[in-house]
């Protein structure tokens, strides 16, 4: 069963991760703030179903589930060839390499 504090820390996590792939390059400002844009439309889920107080079964079940997405959105644009300092050609990777050594 998923429980209240596990979505918050989640939430911190991949707000973290965001934050992190930012600072770092792996993110591109685009790419951030769609994935921002994502966390935030869960924060408002999360506020409209705790609107009666607290959040049952089901409520915490679709947002482990919205947040189990997002967190495979923000893996996905971690690990995509693209960053804050442009397009990663691997080819070009080899080639710097093979001239180093």
């Amino acid at each position: 069963m998923v429980t209240a504090r596990q979505v918050t820390n989640v939430q911190k996590k991949q707000a973290q991760s965001i934050e992190q792939g930012v600072k770092v390059g792996k993110l591109t400002p685009k790419e951030a703030k769609k994935l921002n844009n994502e966390q935030a439309e869960i924060d408002e889920l999360k506020e409209e179903l705790a609107a009666n107080g607290s959040l049952d079964t089901e409520e915490l079940a679709l947002l482990f589930k919205r947040l189990e997405t997002a967190r495979n959105n923000i893996n996905k644009l971690l690990r995509n060839n693209v960053s804050s300092y442009g397009q990663l050609d691997r080819n070009s990777l080899k080639t710097a390499s093979a001239a180093i050594d």
